[in-house]
């Protein structure tokens, strides 16, 4: 089958989108290929289809254990074999996905970044015919893109452990020296790079400096109709906005990792069912979720970075229907993210004191714990161990850059069951143990496949079919599980903590210094971005954001906050632009009457020298004083 028979035989669809085809025919062709598309521009479709072209398996490398699942769950119902590898499953269930790849059962092999340094990966993988490599979030490869993964650089110790294949590299939010560490870092050979503009025209960006925040986002969600968003940094935070949307006869829940698995889910679903209409939520929230029609999308403080903004508010408006993407900041919400630069990258001394800690908390023998993963929780270690969950979390992601150790946030992967003996074991056991009959039963009648491979299993549901309660189902799975007739693996929501590396002596612990105070730096400028971002008041929104990312040609949107204001103007975007740089030149030296700037100006239509003046005084950029003088303000 062609590309668009494939498209047409398991999505449904007979035409691509912008670009779609043209990567797709560069990775059938054998090319290297990074694409680079905004976020809900297709890009999943941009590896599984020419993957779908060829025999043999797509190996898929993701850091978001969300996603991983998401993508599995839609390709299986799509009659498409797809399996996983990640933290938190039993090494049974690893062992199995990686024979059935090897076997060629599979189609697609989902793989979280912590898995490719494990010696069970790489010593099966090689066995396996993979014929596409897909890098999903490239951006991770990079160092010095906002969310560097160490395990990312295994990727091309990956590539000589295979097939020669081409590697798909994929990302929403890559800025120029970014794309080249991209390259660089997966060995791109007969290289094609593809970049799709950023650009949401769809989207109305606006920020706003507020003083009452909640006030404000009660005001916006009145006036503006449909399913939302409100960003906020802190879990307690989600809870505070929502209960006051509520007072407020807005219809809020509110989410983050804290909250126990059933409840994400079920506030989760209801807010996809448009059943809540306002999601409050720390940035644990959003990732994976497909949810077209959302008409506004809310910051109640500045993200750190542009690319954490852009991505987030990116899902406003998936539809192409018109949305808008607000951020609320206070002179406060400033100090806080430059204050962050210190507390983001902590001392020598205090990354080692938390690995000591971190050493003892696992009961690692030094030499050990090479790919060992375990549930996780910061606050019980840091109450256990008297230290501060701030300087904690940051040694945490420090000893993560440096490659010792893998987070992955906290994520509920369900139970999973599959029988161990076959057909004419099983019933002679339930003739001998009668009492085991109604769960033998229930599974079997329930759940198809479950002698071939690991099936997802609900226990309330077996407890439903069995009328009787969840407890008792699981006591029954588990005296199965002991008595080796099954495999039974219990639910878990816990974060997940994996070594990438063996154990080291706390003394002989490694830090790169040097690298650490470029990555601090690197650090420092992408929050003055954000910074610039936020406080500019002539530059067009969406113009700013994609020209941080290397689209200089980008035009003004026309719909943002500050293009709206200059629409008042009836000046046109040249002359605009040469009247405010001529202004802050001469407005910078020394304070001007409007009567002098008219005569210093006079190559200007004196109207348009007034409009500017008025427009950049309400803007604040230029201040008068008692004596109607003008003065730039720095």
């Amino acid at each position: 089958m062609d590309a668009r028979e494939v498209l047409l035989k398991y999505w449904g669809y007979s035409q691509f989108r912008s670009l779609q085809d043209e990567i797709i025919q560069s990775v059938h062709e054998g090319h290297d290929t990074l694409a680079l598309m905004p976020t809900g521009g297709g890009k999943s479709i941009c590896y599984q289809i020419p993957a779908l072209m060829k025999p043999g398996l797509c190996l898929v490398v993701s850091p978001l254990i969300s996603l991983i699942k998401d993508q599995v769950e839609q390709l299986r119902r799509r009659k498409i074999n797809a399996s996983a590898l990640f933290s938190g499953l039993s090494p049974r269930e690893m062992d199995l996905a990686l024979q059935e790849a090897i076997d060629g059962k599979l189609k697609f092999l989902f793989v979280s970044p912590e898995r490719l340094g494990t010696a069970q990966f790489q010593q099966r993988i090689s066995y396996a015919s993979v014929n596409l490599l897909a890098v999903d979030e490239a951006h991770c490869i990079s160092q010095w893109g906002y969310d560097f993964r160490p395990a990312y650089l295994r990727i091309a110790e990956i590539r000589s452990m295979i097939n020669p294949c081409p590697v798909i590299a994929l990302t929403a939010t890559a800025t120029i020296p970014v794309r080249d560490d991209i390259v660089d870092k997966l060995r791109f050979r007969a290289g094609k790079i593809f970049i799709k503009s950023f650009e949401r025209p769809n989207i109305s960006y606006a920020v706003l400096h507020e003083e009452n925040k909640l006030a404000r986002v009660a005001s916006m969600l009145k006036k503006k109709s449909g399913s939302a968003l409100v960003f906020a940094g802190t879990r307690k935070r989600t809870k505070e906005i929502s209960d006051y949307l509520v007072q407020e006869k807005i219809a809020a829940s509110f989410y983050h990792a804290g909250l126990t698995a059933d409840e994400r889910n079920r506030r989760q679903r209801e807010w996809i069912d448009n059943k809540i209409r306002v999601m409050v939520c720390t940035n644990a929230f959003g990732m994976g979720i497909d949810k077209p029609d959302v008409r506004l999308v809310i910051h109640y403080e500045p993200p750190i970075n542009p690319e954490s903004y852009f991505q987030e508010a990116g899902r406003a408006g998936r539809d192409e229907k018109k949305a808008f993407a607000v951020c609320l900041y206070d002179h406060q919400d400033i100090i806080s993210m430059q204050e962050r630069v210190d507390a983001q990258f902590p001392s020598e001394q205090e990354i080692k004191i938390v690995y000591h800690a971190l050493s003892g908390h696992t009961q690692i023998a030094i030499g050990g714990g090479m790919g060992v993963s375990f549930d996780f929780d910061l606050q019980p270690f840091c109450k256990k161990y008297e230290l501060d969950p701030v300087s904690t979390l940051s040694a945490l992601k420090t000893l993560e850059l440096e490659g010792y150790i893998a987070l992955s946030d906290a994520i509920l992967v369900p139970s999973r069951l599959m029988i161990k003996v076959n057909k004419e074991q099983l019933y002679r056991f339930q003739l001998q143990n009668p009492k085991a009959e109604p769960i033998i039963n229930a599974l079997l009648r329930m759940y198809g496949g479950i002698f071939d491979y690991y099936t997802t299993i609900s226990e309330r549901d077996l407890a439903g079919y069995m009328n009787t309660s969840p407890l008792v189902v699981e006591k029954a799975l588990r005296a199965l599980h002991q008595r080796d007739y099954i495999d039974y693996v219990p639910a878990t929501d816990k974060p997940q903590l994996t070594y990438i590396a063996p154990r080291h002596d706390t003394s002989e612990l490694h830090i790169d210094t040097l690298l650490l105070r470029k990555r601090k730096e690197s650090f420092r400028l992408r929050m003055q971005a954000m910074i610039n971002y936020l406080e500019t008041r002539w530059k067009c929104r969406s113009q700013a954001l994609l020209q941080y990312f290397g689209e200089d040609q980008a035009l003004r949107c026309g719909v943002c906050d500050v293009c709206l204001r200059r629409h008042e103007l009836d000046v046109s975007d040249i002359e605009f632009e040469k009247l405010v740089g001529a202004m802050k030149r001469m407005l910078q030296n020394k304070a001007l009457s409007i009567t002098q700037l008219h005569s210093e100006l006079k190559n200007y239509p004196e109207q348009h020298v007034t409009n500017a003046v008025r427009w950049l005084i309400d803007s604040n950029l230029v201040a008068e004083d008692e004596k109607g003088h003008l003065r730039w303000q720095s």
